[in-house]
């Protein structure tokens, strides 16, 4: 699942991930307990 957020970085440094910049985007990647892939994004301006 792909989450657009306003400040992927305040989300980064709750969970502790690192941010990687995409071509369209600042994101991280989580999984979750059920192993689901989250990836949560800053969209590039």
């Amino acid at each position: 699942m792909y989450f657009w957020v306003d400040d992927v970085d305040a989300i980064a440094m709750e969970f502790g991930a690192r941010v990687t910049r995409q071509p369209w985007a600042r994101e991280i990647e989580l999984t979750d307990p059920d192993s689901n892939r989250l990836r949560v994004a800053t969209a590039n301006h």
